[in-house]
């Protein structure tokens, strides 16, 4: 078991080393959302990830995905594509957002539960 979780610990390591913040926000900002949303394979495979999850009722999955979502959009909104000139504020709502986020995951998937 220790093993097994050095192993997993390793493997992060390397892909945070490798997927730095700047290459993070390149990847995002590189993503054409609005392509994404009219492409009806994208829509179908959506639906049936979700009518997956409710009929098995993993609601939990259902808040990961939302907070995703949720992170994605705050990403966007306070990250600009050039991370080098990230405002203070910007910097802030991006952090206190990002610790919300955690705080409502850790209600509703550990305190709750």
């Amino acid at each position: 078991m220790l093993e097994l979780l050095s192993n997993f610990w390793h493997k992060l390591v390397e892909i945070i080393a490798h997927y730095d913040f700047r290459t993070l926000v390149q990847t995002l900002y590189g993503i054409d959302w609005i392509h994404l949303a009219h492409q009806p394979v994208a829509w179908i495979i959506t639906g049936l990830v979700l009518l997956i999850i409710i009929i098995s009722k993993r609601y939990w999955i259902l808040l990961v995905l939302a907070s995703v979502a949720a992170f994605t959009f705050i990403f966007y909104k306070t990250v600009p594509e050039n991370p080098d000139e990230i405002q203070f504020k910007d910097l802030i709502t991006f952090l206190f957002s990002s610790i919300g986020l955690i705080g409502l995951n850790i209600y509703f998937l550990l305190i709750r539960k």
